[in-house]
């Protein structure tokens, strides 16, 4: 859950920090009424608008939420974010949201059933695409790959490129055996989410027919 907002406007003070509240109500009163809904303390860096991601969250959850900011008198002496001279605003408007389960989906290699409908060529790379939604920011996709037959599989991280993720399978692993693979992260509460949910997806790959000498060297 990605929170912004704007930096406030000083004249005199010195903006030191911001501190983020949340709670699963509406969050009313002052600051000091909702200590225990703290969940953050930021620095204010200057160094672009200020944010902050809250990955401690269940999915299909309603939370509030609301910021205030610290200032204080630098001009004497150092003043600290939570200092005795420090002083907090009133709260900022409120926001809610509900994040959504996390969930991936195959954009590429088009399947049906779990499958490819059309074969793909043998030792070329093949590009698989997952359309992510609600994965959280500090987790990793991951593609797991491995020949038809085998047991383990090869893991490589995915790109992110927008609201997809995006890893070749590399052409040493397209053969006549065919590909299979599945594709995985984890929610905020750390169980994983794959996909295909159920089973694993299957690549067709064709390939020239190869001579092959049999024992004895006898040709088939």
């Amino acid at each position: 859950m990605s929170l912004t907002w704007e930096e406030p406007t000083l004249e005199e003070d010195s903006l030191l920090c911001y501190r983020v509240y949340r709670a699963t109500a509406s969050i009313d009163g002052n600051p000091d009424d909702h200590i225990d809904d703290r969940i953050a303390e930021l620095e204010a860096s200057g160094g672009g608008p200020p944010a902050y991601t809250d990955t401690d969250v269940i999915n299909g959850t309603q939370y509030f939420y609301r910021v205030t900011a610290e200032t204080g008198e630098t001009g004497e002496g150092t003043v600290s974010c939570g200092g005795a001279e420090a002083e907090e605003s009133s709260f900022s408007n409120e926001a809610t949201a509900t994040p959504g389960p996390v969930s991936l989906t195959i954009e590429a290699p088009e399947l049906t059933g779990g499958r490819t409908s059309s074969a793909f060529d043998a030792k070329m790379p093949i590009d698989v695409v997952v359309n992510g939604a609600n994965v959280p920011p500090d987790e990793a996709v991951q593609l797991r790959y491995r020949q038809g037959g085998e047991t383990s599989f090869t893991a490589v991280p995915m790109n992110q490129e927008g609201g997809e993720f995006v890893a070749s399978i590399p052409d040493t692993a397209v053969t006549a055996k065919g590909v299979e693979f599945v594709v995985t992260t984890r929610n905020n509460q750390g169980d994983e989410v794959r996909t295909p949910a159920d089973g694993i997806a299957s690549i067709r790959v064709e390939t020239d027919a190869l001579s092959v000498t049999q024992p004895g060297g006898m040709n088939p």
